[in-house]
């Protein structure tokens, strides 16, 4: 395992980050909780509590009542730091490059800050367009702001791009046998 510095203030959740089964998770948890994991922290996958959406402060779709669950999933079990990305596209294979997100769902981070003030999220800003090992957004967020060395964030980051693209090739696979 490759360790995480980090600053006093995170000491008691650096070993720990949670992620909410919501929105992105679905289709990227290899890629962020194989980096969260090569940083030697704790990744917890939330489950989804029934009363969440009381703490959106608004009608929301769906899928973004099921992120207000998520979170107070994570909040109810201790988890202070969370990870929710701000994903505006995801990549593409073929030529298509217009792969935006529900603008509802590239808010998730600001609108899950406010209804839960007393977490620490932690939102890098990423763009897949030209696939994900094009994005630094999540290396950069882990020297800032987890205090992790740059080269230690890099080797974690390009193990994840490894294992989210063998997953990505694998469910592939099993379309096209389908």
């Amino acid at each position: 395992r490759l360790g995480v510095a980090i600053g006093d203030d995170l000491r008691a959740e650096a070993h720990r980050i949670g992620i909410p089964r919501a929105l992105t998770t679905h289709s990227l948890y290899p890629l962020f909780s194989t980096f969260f994991s090569q940083l030697g922290m704790e990744v917890v996958l939330s489950g989804v509590d029934p009363g969440g959406d009381l703490k959106a402060h608004s009608g929301f779709c769906f899928p973004v009542q099921i992120a207000h669950r998520a979170v107070l999933d994570l909040a109810r079990h201790g988890t202070r730091l969370v990870f929710v990305p701000h994903v505006v596209r995801m990549p593409q294979v073929d030529a298509c490059r217009d792969s935006y997100l529900c603008p509802i769902s590239q808010a998730a981070p600001d609108y899950l800050a406010t209804a839960f003030p007393d977490i620490r999220f932690l939102s890098p800003l990423f763009d897949f367009t030209n696939g994900y090992e094009s994005s630094s957004a999540l290396v950069e967020t882990a020297v800032r702001e987890l205090g992790t060395p740059r080269e230690v964030a890099e080797a974690a980051w390009r193990s994840a791009v490894r294992a989210q693209t063998a997953v990505d090739r694998a469910l592939r696979d099993l379309g096209e046998q389908a």
